[in-house]
């Protein structure tokens, strides 16, 4: 920045000619040597409700409020640890992952899909593989809002069962993600 006695400038140092513009930041973005954890490719689908696209991205990055995310932040929380299973520290991979209601949901669904379930360790196995299914672009996009949706519920019955006291079991947790990503294909 540019401060005279006429009006100020702002000159950028990407470009000739001092104006900014977005995409010579991608592109220094893009060359940066150092390997970027967080650039996990999250598809942005319109079939996708955004709401949810917004919980993926963050979940992918492990900024969804988890006890353990919290504590990190500085608010006082009595035990990281998962209050329903008592299994390993409540973190977004445990929540949406490992925790064993996750694990048997992700299952079921994955056998309605005709897909063979595989050793997810973290949110992001689960996006990079529905990402990368199949040789088909639209059924892809299913797959990807199928996955999405699945992370969705399991986090929405978490907070329902923390914040409600309401439990869920697992073919309801099943059918609600069916009937959501039918009515998203629909609309």
């Amino acid at each position: 920045m540019h401060i005279s006695d006429g009006p100020d400038q702002v000159i950028c140092p990407l470009a000739a000619d001092g104006r900014y513009k977005v995409c010579l930041l991608r592109r220094k973005i893009d060359k940066n040597p150092i390997p970027n954890l967080l650039q996990l490719k999250v598809i942005w689908s319109k079939l996708i409700p955004i709401k949810v696209r917004t919980f993926i991205w963050r979940a992918a990055q492990g900024r969804i409020p988890s006890d353990l995310a919290l504590a990190s932040r500085g608010v006082n929380i009595d035990s990281s640890y998962c209050g329903s299973c008592i299994n390993g520290l409540e973190c977004v991979n445990h929540i949406l992952i490992r925790f064993p209601f996750a694990t048997l949901v992700r299952f079921k669904i994955l056998r309605w899909c005709n897909i063979q379930d595989f050793n997810a360790q973290n949110v992001g196995d689960i996006i990079e593989f529905a990402v990368t299914w199949g040789r088909y672009p639209k059924k892809r996009t299913r797959f990807v809002a199928i996955c999405y949706e699945l992370l969705w519920i399991l986090w929405k019955i978490r907070n329902e069962r923390l914040f409600q006291e309401r439990s869920c079991t697992i073919a309801r947790a099943v059918e609600n993600i069916k009937s959501m990503v039918y009515v998203w294909v629909k609309c």
